[in-house]
């Protein structure tokens, strides 16, 4: 069976508003698999920046 390559980014020719997470994300702590992809009119190669939340918990003792 034959499909789109998980190694481009854009897996549709011309399409550059879906694209292949597993090549964008680049934070170590993300885990993506090859063939999640990630649809955005507003360019999907934002998208650990936009839509993975951080959570900074300070802890004061005393």
């Amino acid at each position: 069976m034959d499909g789109p390559d998980p190694r481009l980014v854009h897996p549709l020719p011309g399409i550059t508003r879906l694209c292949f997470l597993n090549n964008v994300v680049a934070h170590p702590q993300i885990e993506v698999g090859d063939y999640t992809y990630y649809d955005d009119p507003d360019g999907p190669d934002q998208f650990q920046h936009r839509n993975v939340l951080y959570l900074l918990i300070l802890l004061a003792t005393g």
